[in-house]
C-alpha cells in the first residue's frame, strides 16, 4: 500500500478507527517484574498499589506513559451512547441542530476506547520488510510520516482502555484501505491467528472457479471449488453498519 493510499488528507474529521493519537499509555504489573524490551519507553511514571486489608492480594504496579498510539475501538462504537441520547432527545420532540448538540455536549457518552501504542520498527524481532507489509501476526505496521514520525507497528498484543477525552491530539487519519487493512490484523490476531491466506490465494492464480458456496454452519466463510479439485475457504467481509443518526461534528483534541 503506497504512503498516498495509508494516510488521508483530511483530518479535519471525527474520531475514527485508525487514528493515530497521542494518548496516555498504561498496564498493570506485578511488582517488579521485569518489561519486554520494546515497551521499556513506555513506562514514563510506576507506581505500586498495596491491598493490605486483603492478604491474599499482592501489590500491583501501575505503569503509564504518554505514547504515540492507534485507535482500534470500532466507530460503531465510538457514538453510540451519544446516538442512543440523540434518539431520545428526538423522541422527545427536540429539534435535530438541538438534540444533536446536546448529546454531543455530555462528556460521559462513549468515553472509553482501545488504543494500542506505535513502536519504531527497531524495537520488534521481526524483519522490518514482513512488518511493513502486515505478514508479521500482533503488528500492524505504520509506514513513515514524513517531518513526524519514523515508520513504526501498532503492538496489537498490548492493548489499552483510556478516556477519550485523555487523548493529547491527533497525528494522522488513516485512509480507507489501510483502515480495512487494521480491521483484518485485528481479525488474525484475535481469531483467524492465519499469516497464509495471501499464500493461498497465489497458489489459486490461473485455476478456474468451478463453483461457489456458503459454509452452512459459519455465515462468514465463503468456499471456491478451483478446477484442480481443491478448495479456498474465503472470510468474507460482514457488511458496514449504518449509521442511524449524525456522528460527532468535532476532530479530537478540539473542545
Amino acid at each position: 500500500m503506497s504512503l498516498e493510499g495509508f494516510y488521508r488528507t483530511d483530518t479535519d474529521r471525527p474520531l475514527q478507527q485508525g487514528d493515530i493519537i497521542l494518548a496516555p499509555i498504561g498496564r498493570l504489573a506485578a511488582p517488579d517484574a521485569p518489561v519486554p524490551g520494546r515497551w521499556r519507553g513506555l513506562d514514563q511514571d510506576r507506581h505500586r498499589f498495596g491491598f493490605n486489608w486483603e492478604p491474599e492480594l499482592r501489590p500491583v504496579d501501575a505503569l503509564v506513559g504518554f505514547a504515540p498510539a492507534m485507535l482500534l475501538t470500532h466507530d460503531c462504537h465510538l457514538d453510540k451512547e451519544m446516538l442512543d441520547r440523540y434518539h431520545d432527545l428526538r423522541s422527545a420532540g427536540m429539534p435535530k441542530a438541538q438534540a444533536q448538540a446536546a448529546a454531543e455536549a455530555d462528556p460521559d457518552l462513549d468515553r472509553f476506547v482501545v488504543v494500542a501504542p506505535l513502536l519504531p520498527l527497531p524495537a520488534f524481532r521481526a524483519a522490518p520488510e514482513a512488518i511493513s507489509s502486515q505478514r508479521v501476526i500482533g503488528l500492524f505496521g505504520v509506514p513513515a510520516l514524513p517531518g513526524t514520525a519514523p515508520a513504526s507497528a501498532a503492538d496489537l498484543t498490548f492493548r489499552v482502555t483510556i478516556d477519550r477525552n485523555s487523548i493529547v491530539t491527533r497525528v494522522a487519519v488513516l485512509g480507507e484501505d489501510a483502515r480495512t487493512a487494521l480491521r483484518y490484523a485485528l481479525a488474525r490476531v484475535d481469531a483467524l491467528r492465519t499469516p497464509v491466506v495471501g499464500f493461498q490465494l497465489e497458489a489459486a492464480v490461473g485455476k478456474r472457479i468451478r463453483a461457489v458456496r456458503r459454509v452452512e454452519d459459519n455465515p462468514l466463510l465463503v468456499e471456491l471449488e478451483l478446477s484442480d479439485g481443491s478448495v479456498l475457504r474465503l472470510v468474507q467481509q460482514p457488511p458496514p453498519v449504518a449509521q442511524t443518526g449524525p456522528r460527532r461534528s468535532t476532530a479530537p483534541g478540539r473542545r
